[in-house]
Order: structure tokens, then C-alpha cells, then sequence
């Protein structure tokens, strides 16, 4: 006499699932990455039971109507068997079912971590066929404007797998506000002008010269040797942050010297050095004789003290009248000579 087994599923503490033996289908759906699995058919006393299952192996219950699988790690359908003999040794049909072994999906959220305020954010999502935006929202693509530090989930909806929830945190800096100094609205040619960005907020300021780059930091010197037109671009970032600000100044070539006729060294800190100024100077060599052509004093742009205090060889000079020449040499390379006559009055 054969008897037939009905297969039945458990998982955890569930109550057997019947199953019909003409009719090949899916007996359940069970997730590889979790506890073991129970297959069960109805016992019968003396009886003992013969399983096959594939894509796992038996862990215990070998032989009896109640076994404990461990499934292997690859997805997909596979068949489970068993054949009942009962205690007169009579052997029953195989009895057939099917089981889908599952992984979950993972949760992934691909997106700006920090943006400014008031920008828009447009994250993209990745779990599966089956998931949840925080708001219930189920489109792959979400679309927000946060206007603070804003904390955004996604949960991977996986049946009979543990849910999976990956989180995103969106920080939201303030806009930086480009902000420059008062400029002059003319520069003379080969002039150095210091550039501070006078604002608070920015985390990164980059300057250009005429679309040209310049440098970074909160301040750059530069030297402008072009006359013309020029334009100065500050360009401030804080995250996905920008704010640009653009001023103009013209820059002219000019060259001009200014040579005192008298000075007086009576130590009173006014007018005690003999000194010559000018704007466009490149170099320059600068001397002084006495009535009778002795060279007595020289000095040019690179020395540590300039021009001269109305000293001869450690001595104070008497006053008289005292011979200077003076060649100056502009940007454009040009020398140009001075000579004259110098008071000194004590």
C-alpha cells in the first residue's frame, strides 16, 4: 500500500501549509539571509520520510516528517521532494513542491549631502521594485527644497525580508555674500593694490583679473602692469554656494618726479633728509657732490636708508648748497636725468 505525504512549510513558529500534490506550484517564498527553514508533512506513527531539497541542505530532522533546512546563498525557484515509507515498508509517491528562495533589496540614496539654502534637491533612489520615501512617496526620484539640516530615509520593502532603511542627512549652509573693499576708481601703471574679501560667511573666495585667474584666500595682491580698463572678479563659495561681485578700475601709465631745493637736519623730524619722490620710478641711482665735484653721498632704491641726512663722513655737513644728480629709469625702460642744486640749511 503507497501513501502519499502532503508538504507543508513552516518558517519560525507558522502552522503547516497544505499543499496539493497534482498541481506544481509555489509552496512559499523564503529569504536566504535570516534563520534556518522548517519543511513539515503530517507524521504518521512508524513512518519515516525521505527528503530531497534542493538549493539547501538538511541541518536536522533527517527522516522524519519535520526537517530544518539551511538554504544555500542563490536566489530562484527551487523543488522539494519527500517519500513517506510507513512501518509495513510500504513506500508512498514522491510528493513534489516548489519554494522562491529571496534576497532583499538594499536601500541606496544617491544625492547631495550639502546644499544651499533655498536650492532645490533632487535625490535619486534605489530599492528594488518595492520601497517607501519618508512621506509614503514610492518614485524613484525625490524633489525637495530644505530650508534646515534635513534627514531623509528610504526603506527597501522586502516581504518576507527584513525591511532595509538607508538614511541621508542633507546639511543646508547660508549663501555666501560676495563682498569687496572700496577701489580706487584710477591706478597708476605697476601699482600694487591689496584686495580683502570683507565679508564673514564665504568658506572659499577665488579672484579674477580680467577673466583671467589671480588667486584664492581672503586676500590677494596684485600688481597691475597693463594700462586700460580692468575688471576684478570675486567669486565666494560655501558648499553648492556661489555669489560673484565685479568691479572696474582704470589703470593709467604716469611718470613724474618730484626734487626738494633746500631741507633742514636740525633733528626736529621735519624736512631732515634731502629725499626726491615719484610715481612710475623702476630704479633709479641718486648723488650728491659739494661746490668743488666730490662725490660725498649715494643711494638708490634698494638700499635700507634713503636719501641723505646731511652727513659727510660721520660729520654734520655745513650748510651751503650742495650738487644732486639723479637718473631714474621708468617701466618702459627709459632713463631719465636730473640735476640741480640742493640748499641745506641748519
Amino acid at each position: 500500500m503507497k501513501r502519499k505525504a502532503v508538504i507543508g512549510f513552516i518558517a519560525l513558529m507558522a502552522l503547516y501549509a497544505p499543499f496539493v500534490s497534482a498541481q506544481l506550484s509555489v509552496l512559499d517564498t523564503i529569504c536566504i539571509v535570516g534563520n534556518p527553514s522548517h519543511l513539515a508533512v503530517p507524521g504518521t506513527p512508524g513512518s519515516t520520510y525521505n527528503w530531497s531539497v534542493k538549493g539547501g541542505s538538511i541541518i536536522s530532522g533527517l527522516s522524519t516528517n519535520d526537517i530544518l533546512v539551511k538554504w544555500g546563498g542563490q536566489p530562484g525557484f527551487y523543488t522539494v521532494s519527500v517519500t513517506e515509507t510507513d512501518s509495513n515498508g510500504c513506500v508512498g509517491d514522491p510528493v513534489e513542491a516548489m519554494v522562491y528562495l529571496s534576497l532583499p533589496e538594499h536601500a541606496l540614496i544617491n544625492g547631495p549631502d550639502r546644499v544651499c539654502r533655498g536650492e532645490e534637491v533632487v535625490l535619486q533612489g534605489r530599492a528594488g521594485g518595492n520601497f517607501e520615501w519618508v512621506g509614503g512617496k514610492t518614485k524613484e526620484t525625490l524633489r525637495l527644497i530644505p530650508q534646515k539640516d534635513t534627514l531623509i530615509y528610504l526603506v527597501a520593502l522586502n516581504g518576507h525580508c527584513k525591511n532595509d532603511t538607508f538614511y541621508h542627512r542633507i546639511s543646508v549652509v547660508e549663501p555666501p555674500i560676495a563682498s569687496l573693499h572700496d577701489l580706487p576708481d584710477t591706478i597708476r601703471v605697476n601699482t600694487s593694490v591689496d584686495f580683502f574679501y570683507t565679508g564673514t560667511s564665504a568658506e572659499e573666495v577665488q579672484w579674477m583679473i580680467n577673466d583671467h585667474e589671480a588667486g584664492n584666500g581672503y586676500y590677494l595682491a596684485h600688481q597691475f602692469t597693463n594700462e586700460g580698463e580692468q575688471w576684478i572678479t570675486q567669486t565666494v563659495k560655501s558648499g553648492s554656494c556661489i555669489d560673484t561681485l565685479k568691479r572696474k578700475v582704470y589703470v593709467r601709465d604716469e611718470f613724474a618726479v618730484h626734487i626738494p631745493n633746500a631741507f633742514t637736519p636740525n633733528g626736529d623730524g621735519l624736512n631732515d633728509v634731502f629725499l626726491f619722490k615719484g610715481v612710475g620710478m623702476k630704479h633709479y641711482v641718486a648723488q650728491i657732490y659739494d661746490r668743488w665735484g666730490t662725490l660725498i653721498h649715494t643711494w638708490t632704491e634698494q638700499d635700507a636708508l634713503q636719501g641723505w641726512p646731511g652727513i659727510i663722513d660721520g660729520h654734520d655737513a655745513k650748510q651751503d648748497s650742495y650738487l644732486y644728480k639723479i637718473v631714474v629709469q621708468d617701466y618702459h625702460g627709459i632713463e631719465h636725468n636730473y640735476h640741480g642744486y640742493v640748499t641745506l640749511i641748519r
